[in-house]
């Protein structure tokens, strides 16, 4: 019985770059999760971006904007508590 090695190496050659492929979504996966997580607890965007080894801070920003977004949200009512109750400790 002749094997056809040509066909058996193309199909050998898809499976390691399938699984290759797979491993870096994962590995991706994983760095975003990891940055998202130190974001939501309050790391600087900047540190984050050092850690991540972003060229520029404009490449984090537009990466986690959705994040940053959320995070100027809760800013936003934090900032209106704080002025809220100074108002009715004045009144």
């Amino acid at each position: 019985m002749k094997i056809n090695y040509t066909v058996d190496l193309v199909s050998f050659s898809l499976v390691i770059n399938f699984s290759l492929f797979s491993l870096r979504l994962f590995i991706d996966g994983l760095r975003h999760t990891h940055a998202s997580i130190l974001l939501y607890q309050g790391v600087n965007i900047l540190s984050v971006s050092k850690r991540l080894g972003h060229s520029s801070l404009e490449t984090t920003m537009s990466t986690y904007l959705h994040i940053v977004r959320e995070l100027e949200d809760q800013d936003k009512e934090k900032i209106n508590a704080v002025f809220d109750s100074l108002y009715k400790n004045d009144n």
